[in-house]
């Protein structure tokens, strides 16, 4: 857990719109908790955010990204990608920190 504040070169608008629309499809496909993390690793702030499901597919995963959140990651030139392992969602968002805190 962080201790202190991560300032990302970002659209604060477009931020609450991915963090928003990833919160709502992870409590509609979720079977169980839901664990949003905050980390800084090599000039990045990540954001992970966790559910279990066996619902979904790594095909579902690949088309979580073709719309919205996708778009406005790429135009805070950011990052947003999924993982699904053995039944455990994981959809990781990555920012650059801004140099000047």
């Amino acid at each position: 857990m962080l201790e202190y504040n991560v300032v990302i070169i970002s659209d604060d608008l477009a931020v609450t719109r991915v963090i928003e629309n990833l919160a709502s499809s992870m409590i509609t496909h979720s079977e169980g908790n839901i664990v949003i993390s905050l980390k800084e690793q090599d000039s990045m702030a990540i954001l992970v955010i966790k559910n279990d499901t066996q619902t979904l597919t790594e095909l579902h995963v690949n088309q979580m990204f073709d719309r919205l959140p996708k778009s406005f990651m790429e135009k805070m030139n950011g990052m947003i990608y999924g993982n699904f392992n053995e039944g455990e969602l994981s959809i990781i968002c990555e920012w650059e920190i801004a140099k000047n805190k």
